[in-house]
């Protein structure tokens, strides 16, 4: 399933709610949504229909967002600052030690990239 990153913090809010209710009340929820989340209502439908038994591997069903993580290289610059290297890289994201390049001032940073769908 693949859901674009935009959208996510719409749909994620309501799944959390669709969740929040029993199971046999989410049909009349999702009904009763309005015009305004036509957008994500047939994947908050698929998503909400997923069995999360304990026999199945819930990470296999969660969305994929499209948007590949941003990478940076030594040089590329963020505002004043200019990427020196790369510090870590995780789960969240990359996180890069950058330096103050406009010549204001001296400034040593750490900056992370998160992954989309996660900002």
């Amino acid at each position: 399933m693949k859901i674009d990153p935009a959208t996510w913090p719409r749909l994620s809010k309501l799944l959390d709610e669709g969740l929040d209710l029993p199971a046999d009340s989410r049909s009349s929820w999702l009904a009763s949504l309005g015009p305004e989340y036509s957008d994500v209502l047939p994947t908050l439908r698929r998503m909400l229909a997923l069995d999360f038994s304990a026999d199945e591997d819930m990470l296999s069903t969660l969305p994929r967002f499209d948007e590949p993580l941003l990478t940076l290289s030594p040089g590329h610059r963020i505002g004043p600052y200019r990427i020196v290297s790369t510090l870590g890289r995780g789960g969240m994201g990359v996180v890069y030690r950058a330096q103050r390049d406009d010549g204001k001032f001296e400034q040593k940073v750490a900056i992370k990239v998160v992954s989309a769908g996660l900002n």
